[in-house]
């Protein structure tokens, strides 16, 4: 009989966390084995700031310690006995064309400068005005650096 490593329990455990705490919403969870560790890897899109965090915080406690990069060691800080447990967990909350689209459209609704902004230029494009390129502004948005695109999002889903 085949046994689970003990990254494919802890994916398989933190699967279900996902899906009690996301119902409906579509995520993948992952699981790697290598020479010196494993990993679980979590994939996911157009999620909120405040969701993400609830997540990592998931992540957290699967997770044995963490690498110190002064001492370029890796540090058994977190250990339970209790739980499968990786050397890594990483979320990667991806943003869809539409989100980007979405984005952009709060941007230049709210902030002067980036009225030329669009999905094909996001990358080259630069605000004098907030000494900012608009690839930086969309990053910003989306995780949360500038509140006002979610405050937005979720004020028109309460009404909704």
């Amino acid at each position: 009989m085949k046994t689970k490593s003990t990254a494919a329990q802890a994916a398989a455990m933190i699967r279900k966390e996902l899906k009690a705490l996301l119902p409906g919403t579509k995520f993948s969870v992952t699981s790697d084995t290598y020479s010196m560790g494993n990993s679980v890897n979590v994939r996911c899109e157009d999620l909120p700031p405040f969701i993400v965090k609830k997540i990592e915080t998931i992540l957290a406690k699967y997770v044995y310690g963490h690498f110190d990069g002064m001492t370029d060691c890796y540090e058994y800080t977190n250990y339970n006995e209790n739980l499968p447990q990786v050397k890594f967990a990483r979320l990667n909350n991806n943003r869809s064309n539409e989100m980007d689209a979405a984005i952009i459209r709060h941007i230049k609704g709210m902030y002067a400068g980036f009225e030329g902004l669009t999905m094909e230029n996001m990358g080259n494009f630069f605000s004098h005005d907030w000494d900012i390129y608009g690839s930086q502004m969309v990053y910003q948005m989306f995780t949360g650096y500038r509140e006002s695109f979610w405050d937005d999002i979720l004020t028109r889903a309460k009404a909704a």
